[in-house]
């Protein structure tokens, strides 16, 4: 059954990317204008290439969770609706984006007081990569219903 998303799986990571880089731009335009006038392109390229990394760094978990809960949801009902298949997806990529920034919180919290700012993240990710993971594998159903 999981052979069907192996094209899912390959196109998440760029996915990933992209949105992650995107929400850099955000940070970049919306952050400290000071900052942001004295570092230039290179504060630019910096904060695109953060995001991106964030986005890959927080996706791989979130794919991995997305496939061990659709081959799970697929061995208890082999023929799992569509809509089930995408729920349990998008659930199974937010559960694993979330739980990366819960260790970076478990890690980093006796240290830092990044508590909020690093939950707030993960809930961010979990609702960005359950979102993504959800239209990625209604995609995958739709091209495979043809």
């Amino acid at each position: 059954m999981l052979w069907r998303y192996g094209r899912t799986i390959l196109t998440s990571i760029p996915v990933a990317a992209a949105i992650g880089a995107l929400l850099g731009v955000a940070m970049y335009l919306f952050g400290n204008s000071e900052y942001r006038s004295h570092g230039g392109w290179g504060t630019f390229g910096y904060w695109v290439a953060l995001g991106a990394g964030f986005g890959v760094v927080t996706a791989l978990p979130a794919v991995l969770e997305a496939i061990i809960t659709l081959a799970l949801t697929g061995r208890s009902l082999p023929r799992t609706p569509t809509a089930e298949r995408v729920k349990a997806g998008g659930w199974g990529a937010a559960a694993g984006a979330l739980a990366v920034w819960v260790v970076v919180t478990a890690l980093s919290a006796p240290w830092t007081s990044g508590l909020g700012l690093f939950l707030t993240i993960g809930f961010v990710a979990a609702g960005t990569s359950g979102i993504a993971a959800a239209v990625l594998i209604r995609w995958t159903e739709a091209r495979h219903r043809k």
